[in-house]
């Protein structure tokens, strides 16, 4: 819970409520009721990468895709990774049975994400996106493997 209020402090968010968001298992995910009435969401990464990457996904898949709208980052200090402030999107989490119709609809949506082209492997970093020296994302897999170890426990 600190590190949500830190992030509150940081973004000089007017904040009414708090609310966990269940079932988020890659970041901490927390919906604010602002002062406005507005909600929002932050989403506080588990690592550093994970919050650029993410960053990089929502402003391609803008206008392609229902994503939320980026409002603000922070890029985390010595305790905390980052986060992101996102808008909130219309619609619940798919937390009970799923129909026909919303199923279809997912595999609809899963279909337009794999076409979506993407200029090469990469990481986003506070200077943007840049691309791997070697385009090649197995490579890149293999030679960070034990980085990568720590963050997937």
């Amino acid at each position: 819970m600190s590190s949500i209020l830190n992030v509150i402090e940081k973004l000089k968010l007017n904040v009414l409520n708090i609310e966990d968001v269940p079932e988020s298992f890659s970041s901490d995910v927390y919906k604010l009721t602002l002062a406005s009435g507005e909600d929002v969401y932050v989403k506080i990464p588990f690592n550093k990468d994970k919050l650029f990457r993410e960053l990089q996904m929502l402003e391609t898949l803008k206008g392609v895709l229902p994503v939320p709208k980026v409002l603000d980052i922070w890029y985390g200090d010595e305790s905390t990774t980052g986060a992101l402030l996102l808008s909130a999107i219309q619609g619940v989490p798919c937390t009970e049975n799923i129909d026909e119709k919303l199923s279809f609809q997912m595999g609809v949506y899963h279909a337009m994400l794999h076409e979506v082209a993407m200029p090469g492997y990469g990481y986003h970093s506070t200077d943007g996106f840049n691309f791997f020296d070697q385009n090649n994302w197995r490579l890149h897999i293999k030679s960070d493997f034990e980085k990568w170890k720590e963050p997937c426990k």
